[in-house]
């Protein structure tokens, strides 16, 4: 990045503001940890998670999430063959739904993922939804929370993934899942 004499950002520079700050659009099908939101809206937070044990990595989430909050996310960059929405959840009620929206919390609706009760705020559990719209190219994701009332869920992290979603040699959400993370089968 190239700044001026006042230490603003010179004219014509290209650098996006990006979830992880000043670079390329990211791969859509990479994992996002969900702490990393450009914006948050209403009641959510992130919070940090302690290691249990020694050989457990130091984590953050988003958390305290109610119907209605939202989480911005830019730039990500997505392929034509993005089929499927992926979450690594936790939630002690369930009921709740994440919806994923494109370049605003009221924008085209690509998919409606719905939360289980996986036994606790920190339970980790992977979730899915087959977008419902086609995108493609560097957009702002915005993932809005959906549910009765009171504390709906945990978000950890979140990816999409591509055409051979759900096949045999596919990458489910599974294989996406963080190798540090405990999830529930």
């Amino acid at each position: 990045m190239v700044s001026d004499q006042s230490g603003a950002l010179a004219s014509g520079c290209r650098h996006l503001m990006t979830t992880q700050g000043a670079s390329a659009a990211l791969d859509a099908t990479q994992t996002v940890d969900a702490y990393r939101a450009c914006l948050l809206s209403g009641r959510i937070r992130s919070e940090s998670i302690h290691p249990s044990n020694a050989n457990d990595d130091y984590h953050e989430n988003l958390t305290y999430i109610h119907s209605g909050d939202w989480a911005s996310y830019k730039y990500l960059s997505f392929r034509e063959d993005i089929r499927a929405f992926c979450a690594t959840v936790g939630s002690l009620i369930g009921g709740g739904a994440i919806e994923v929206h494109c370049d605003h919390e009221k924008g085209p609706l690509l998919c409606a993922c719905e939360i289980p009760n996986t036994g606790g705020w920190k339970m980790w559990q992977q979730v899915e939804a087959k977008l419902q719209l086609p995108v493609t190219g560097i957009h702002a994701i915005y993932l809005v929370f959906r549910g009765n009332r009171g504390r709906l869920l945990d978000l950890l992290d979140f990816s999409f993934n591509g055409s051979n979603y759900g096949t045999a040699d596919g990458n489910r959400c599974r294989d996406h899942a963080r190798q540090d993370t405990a999830l529930r089968p």
